[in-house]
C-alpha cells in the first residue's frame, strides 16, 4: 500500500492521572533534595520516554494486573538503576493513561504486589 492510500492513523493523546502527576513531584522533589543538579535531566529523561508512546504506544512490556486493563511497564533507565513508568493503553479511543511513576529502588505499587 502506497503512502497516499494508507489509512490515516489519529494521533495519540497522552494524559496523565493526579497519582502519575504526583508521583512526578514527588520524584522530583526527592532528587532535588539528593542531587539538585539531575533534576531536570531526569525528569526530562522520563518525559522524553513518556512522549515515545504518542507514537509507540506498546512499547512498553504488558504487566498482568486485576487493577487496571492493559496495563503495560516502561522502563527508564537513569544511572544505575532508573524509573519505571505504568500506563495503559486504550486502543479503541488514541489514549495513553500514565498510572503511576515510581523508581525502581522503591516497592512496587500496592495494585501490583497483589496482582502478581
Amino acid at each position: 500500500m502506497s503512502p497516499i492510500n494508507s489509512p490515516i492513523t489519529p494521533p495519540i493523546t497522552i494524559k496523565f492521572t493526579a497519582v502519575a502527576n504526583e508521583d512526578l513531584q514527588r520524584l522530583a522533589d526527592f532528587l532535588y533534595e539528593v542531587a539538585p543538579h539531575k533534576v531536570a535531566e531526569a525528569m526530562g529523561l522520563i518525559l522524553d520516554s513518556i512522549d515515545s508512546l504518542a507514537t509507540m504506544p506498546m512499547l512498553g512490556m504488558a504487566v498482568p494486573c486485576n487493577t487496571f486493563l492493559n496495563l503495560r511497564k516502561l522502563s527508564v533507565h537513569y544511572g544505575k538503576s532508573g524509573y519505571v513508568v505504568l500506563y495503559s493503553f486504550i486502543e479503541t479511543d488514541n489514549i495513553v493513561v500514565i498510572e503511576t511513576i515510581y523508581h525502581m529502588r522503591e516497592l512496587k505499587p500496592k495494585f501490583l504486589q497483589n496482582s502478581q
